[in-house]
């Protein structure tokens, strides 16, 4: 696990202080049940007037290597993983392990205390569109300078 310079457990979250300039990134990872497309991953609570997705990838876990480390929030997925830049659909079989990295950028001082609770898959499977929530274990507060 890897928080950013400054970062802040607190109530059960991590409280990061966001102004312009500040980069956090994201790793998640889900499991589908069947074989899917996945059409886009969003972010929960993220307000798009204070920042933006400045880069996402996504890879797959064997469940054989260990899992990585990770040292600040520029590190890459692993080779093993073979990441790939997330910039449209792509397809995940059934019970794969999928990771997916988000770099987050602010563009603006936070005004008020974003909570960010977990991220959305949009997804298609059997030519059925629908829409998974996958929370955090801790959610991530963006909370304006002091």
């Amino acid at each position: 696990m890897f928080a950013a310079p400054g970062t802040v457990e607190s109530g059960g979250a991590f409280v990061v202080e966001w102004r312009v300039g500040t980069d956090i990134a994201i790793i998640a990872s889900f499991t589908p049940s069947r074989f899917v497309r996945v059409r886009s991953v969003t972010l929960t609570g993220l307000d798009p007037k204070n920042a933006f997705i400045a880069s996402a990838q996504y890879g797959f876990w064997d469940g054989q290597t260990s899992l990585p480390s990770f040292t600040s929030e520029t590190d890459q997925l692993p080779a093993e993983f073979h990441p790939h830049t997330l910039v449209g659909a792509f397809a995940a079989p059934a019970h794969s392990r999928v990771f997916v990295r988000l770099l987050v950028r602010a563009i603006s001082d936070a005004k008020v205390t974003q909570v960010l609770t977990g991220f959305r898959v949009d997804a298609e499977s059997w030519a059925w569109a629908h829409t998974s929530f996958i929370p955090f274990r801790q959610p991530v507060k963006l909370q304006p300078p002091r």
